[in-house]
Formats: C-alpha cells, structure tokens, sequence
C-alpha cells in the first residue's frame, strides 16, 4: 500500500536525519506487554519504522 503523509516543517529536519527510526525503535522497546501495549502495538511501531526508513520525500523544496 502507498499513502502519502505530510510532515509539518518544524520536523523535516528530524525526518532528514532519520529520527524518526529512532522514535518507533524507542517506543518499541518500550512496549512490556503489560499494560496497554501489546503485540499490535509492537508489530505496528516496527512496521512504521521501517516504512520510514525506505520512505522518500516527494518535494525537496518543502524539506529546507
């Protein structure tokens, strides 16, 4: 499936130097399976991980 997300500005640095990865790895570790976070959760954080690591930004121009 391919669906397009626009990220504000204020996180296009972020998305350029890859934090995003960084933000679903954290919240992965972090899911126990204790409380309210499961296997689910913990399936679509890697999930999106990954989709962001092989993502591309469309416009370059609204990256800068």
């Amino acid at each position: 499936m391919i669906i397009q997300l626009e990220i504000p500005k204020e996180f296009a640095e972020d998305y350029a130097n890859n934090r995003f990865d960084d933000f679903f790895r954290r919240v992965y570790a972090d899911i126990d399976n204790e409380g309210m976070c499961g296997n689910y959760e913990g399936e679509t954080a890697q999930m999106m991980a990954r989709a962001f690591k092989e993502s591309r930004c469309l416009d370059y121009e609204k990256t800068r």
